[in-house]
């Protein structure tokens, strides 16, 4: 597959995981009754949801923006993780959190040639 191709393929991916981040972002800071109840169920207080869609939303610029994708990739596994954490607290699936990080991963992977060529093109 051509390196262009790869790229391209690595931008859509993290365009998807940058707008589902944002997307839920903006669900916390705008206190959807739903989101606010799941995390309550999830022994997150009501009090910190707002700032939890915040931090998410500078996790999601991070990841988005080109000359910050490094340290975003680093913050959405770091974010995510701490999801990870929360549900395997309360024994409920770990799917959503996990996959979510591994496909922001992949993405990132994928959108930067010098990772891609370091890691499959020995000559």
């Amino acid at each position: 597959m051509q390196p262009a191709k790869i790229r391209s393929i690595g931008f859509a991916i993290s365009m998807l995981i940058t707008l589902a981040l944002v997307a839920s972002a903006v669900a916390k800071i705008a206190q959807a009754d739903s989101v606010v109840e799941n995390l309550v169920k999830l022994g997150v207080p009501a009090s910190k949801v707002r700032a939890i869609g915040i931090l998410e939303l500078v996790v999601a610029a991070l990841y988005g923006f080109a000359r910050t994708a490094p340290f975003g990739a680093l913050a959405v596994s770091a974010y995510l993780g701490g999801a990870t954490a929360i549900h395997v607290r309360v024994g409920d699936s770990l799917v959503v959190p996990v996959a979510l990080g591994v496909v922001a991963l992949v993405g990132f992977g994928l959108r930067r040639n010098d990772i891609w060529h370091t890691a499959f093109d020995r000559e």
